[in-house]
């Protein structure tokens, strides 16, 4: 299977996981963990994996800022600073998706 194809179903997997599993925090953090390895072994390279852990933080502290701000708010499951802790791997998840997808289209050109 190419691989851009397998970066999809993973994509698309951990969005279905985390609609029907987001108040299963624990489950959620692990799914999301190994769905994570598996992305970045079939796209590994250092830039990724440093992208998979700049997103892994960057993205649910920007997402915490705007909560602190009252922009919204999630559900009181397992939270560290008032976000859900599965967000730390479904944003490292979406910037490996992310870089991925560009990489292929811009080869597609």
């Amino acid at each position: 299977m190419k691989k851009h194809i397998q970066n999809g179903i993973i994509a698309i997997s951990s969005l279905l996981f985390v609609s029907f599993l987001y108040q299963k925090t624990t489950i959620l953090f692990l799914i999301l963990m190994l769905l994570s390895l598996l992305i970045v072994k079939l796209n590994y390279s250092k830039n990724i994996l440093k992208l998979y852990i700049f997103s892994f933080f960057f993205g649910p502290f920007s997402e915490a800022l705007a909560v602190h701000g009252g922009a919204w708010s999630y559900a009181k499951f397992d939270t560290f600073l008032k976000i859900p802790l599965w967000l730390f791997p479904l944003w490292g998840l979406a910037g490996v998706f992310l870089a991925t997808t560009y990489l292929y289209f811009e080869r597609k050109k």
